[in-house]
């Protein structure tokens, strides 16, 4: 039998809502790794959320894909 492959990820974030109200009471953002052999081949993202996501800065944006890195390089 050859290995299992890996071929899913799942991240799921949360924060308070923005200040205009324009999103919901809290924010989701779910952050998806997926591909044929992530451990091998590192598959691709995929960024899904039914209440929007505010950022402030970019840098906002690059601590979610930091955190992701960490576990699905």
């Amino acid at each position: 039998m050859e290995n299992p492959l890996l071929q899913y990820v799942k991240f799921y974030f949360t924060q308070e809502g923005n200040t205009d109200g324009t999103t919901g009471d809290i924010e989701e953002l779910i952050v998806e790794v997926e591909g044929l052999d992530i451990l091998k081949d590192g598959g691709y993202i995929v960024l899904r959320t039914s209440t929007g996501w505010s950022i402030n800065e970019l840098e906002d944006l690059n601590y979610i894909f930091e955190q992701v890195k960490k576990v699905a390089k």
